[in-house]
């Protein structure tokens, strides 16, 4: 085991895998686990809000036509009955259409959004964060996470966002990660 570029104990330090393993099997899921967790692709849903927006394109117009066959069946000499009888179910038909529409569109939003996360698992930078992450290896003593053989020295919190992709390493963006060795 490569020993902690910090402290210099060799004995300490585990290898990030089997420690993350070892918590998940005892269901001691501490910050620390979490922190430590392998890479994954966050899926970007659409918000439950997507599908009440597309709803309106189809709600909307049809409730003004079933108002104007509506208008047209009452002007024809059947009064508001005729209204009301002709309303409703071209509302109702309506809604339906509507909700119909917005689960489609909703369906393939989150299909889309769903190979889109697929893709991005076979990309280079998840694959790059992957072997990171196997070969990482922390000291509980320093509290840090050494990468490539200890050149690179971070906060469990840094290593997840690492992980997570939310920031990358020095050979992976022009913005240089911070950290203990950098």
């Amino acid at each position: 085991m490569i020993p902690c570029p910090v402290c210099g104990d060799s004995e300490a330090v585990r290898a990030v895998a089997t420690l993350h393993r070892e918590h998940v099997e005892s269901r001691n899921l501490t910050d620390l686990a979490r922190y430590l967790a392998p890479p994954r692709v966050q899926v970007r849903l659409p918000d439950p809000s997507y599908a009440d927006r597309q709803e309106t394109h189809v709600l909307l117009p049809s409730l003004v036509l079933s108002f104007l066959i509506g208008v047209a069946v009452a002007f024809m000499g059947y009064g508001f009955g005729g209204f009301l009888i002709a309303t409703l179910p071209c509302a109702l038909l309506g809604l339906l259409a509507a909700k119909l529409f917005a689960a489609a569109r909703y369906e393939a939003a989150r299909d889309e959004a769903l190979a889109a996360a697929q893709g991005e698992e076979r990309s280079p930078a998840h694959r790059k964060r992957q072997q990171q992450w196997e070969q990482a290896v922390y000291c509980p003593r320093d509290d840090i996470v050494s990468l490539a053989g200890g050149i690179i020295q971070l906060s469990p919190a840094q290593f997840h966002d690492i992980m997570t992709g939310r920031i990358g390493t020095e050979d992976e963006s022009d913005e240089p990660a911070t950290g203990h060795g950098l």
